[in-house]
């Protein structure tokens, strides 16, 4: 076991102002110590989400097209785990650290990424339980009234890349992603070998068929889990 999930979301967006409020209005809790540029949200796991204006010159430099998650800093269970993932990587490719520990590099589908190590905190879920044809499991008891949702972790993000089977490889043999599911001409379904989700991260083909596919490196969404339905953030 390595790298145990997405320890960071970084967007890049036209208005952070806005968009905090569309976080704020989606459920995350802003950290009491905020970037003195852009925004904070933590999650409950202890991931976080980072909004940054588009140009702000903290962005790492990409062949992203468009707004969105702009860098995946992916959490490791540990430092030595960490050394020798980044050992790896600089065999063929540029590294950068920061003072925190956290090392940034380029996949080689162009996306920006990061390792950190990532003390992951446990969340508890109390989901109702759900009838189906034959299996009832909840009888002569109302669902639990739920005004809003308030997410707890961050499931996986999706990129559409024009050779998402480069993307597979690199994340499968550079990082040890393991491969959930295929859809022949469509994408990757690739998770963190720490984890237990389907996925960590989907790789689409950008030159799939299917409406919003540009040829181009974008970011597609990103997906955040809650007590028991899920939520996307475009």
């Amino acid at each position: 076991m390595a790298i145990n999930g997405i320890e960071s979301l970084i967007y890049g967006v036209p208005d952070v102002q806005e968009v905090g409020r569309f976080f704020d209005d989606f459920g995350l809790v802003r950290d009491p110590e905020q970037p003195s540029e852009g925004l904070a949200f933590t999650l409950p796991e202890g991931s976080h989400v980072v909004i940054r204006h588009r140009d702000d010159p903290a962005l790492v430099s990409s062949q992203i097209e468009g707004d969105g998650v702009r860098e995946v800093i992916w959490g490791v269970d540990g430092q030595s785990a960490l050394e020798r993932l980044a050992r790896g990587l600089a065999s063929d490719r540029e590294l950068t650290w920061d003072s925190d520990g956290t090392v940034h590099f380029i996949a080689d589908f162009g996306v920006p990424m990061g390792l950190r190590v990532f003390a992951k905190k446990p969340v508890v879920s109390a989901p109702d339980p759900v009838n189906a044809p034959g299996l009832t499991r909840r009888l002569n008891h109302h669902r639990k009234w739920r005004r809003r949702a308030y997410p707890k972790v961050i499931n996986h993000v999706v990129f559409a890349t024009p050779d998402y089977e480069a993307g597979y490889r690199f994340m499968r043999d550079r990082l040890n992603f393991r491969l959930s599911d295929s859809q022949a001409g469509y994408g990757k379904y690739v998770r963190a070998d720490g984890t237990t989700s389907h996925h960590s991260i989907l790789l689409l083909n950008a030159n799939a068929p299917v409406p919003g596919m540009t040829g181009k490196l974008s970011f597609h969404h990103a997906n955040f889990g809650v007590e028991d339905m899920a939520l996307s953030s475009c």
